[in-house]
């Protein structure tokens, strides 16, 4: 027998809505997704970056 959601003898159903998101890659041209939307601070995201071959979010 299988146990129910909360610990019954029954099964139980649960209707759930969801909405799937696009995927984004993040790559070095688009940084400035994750910067513009705020997942990240530039400067926690630039940090120890080389200025010289700093992509373009971080300059």
């Amino acid at each position: 027998m299988r146990r129910g959601l909360y610990g019954g003898n029954q099964l139980t159903s649960i209707l759930l809505t969801s909405i799937l998101l696009t995927s984004i890659p993040i790559t070095q041209d688009n940084l400035s997704v994750v910067l513009d939307t705020g997942w990240i601070k530039k400067d926690e995201l630039c940090q120890d970056v080389n200025p010289a071959t700093a992509p373009a979010a971080c300059r």
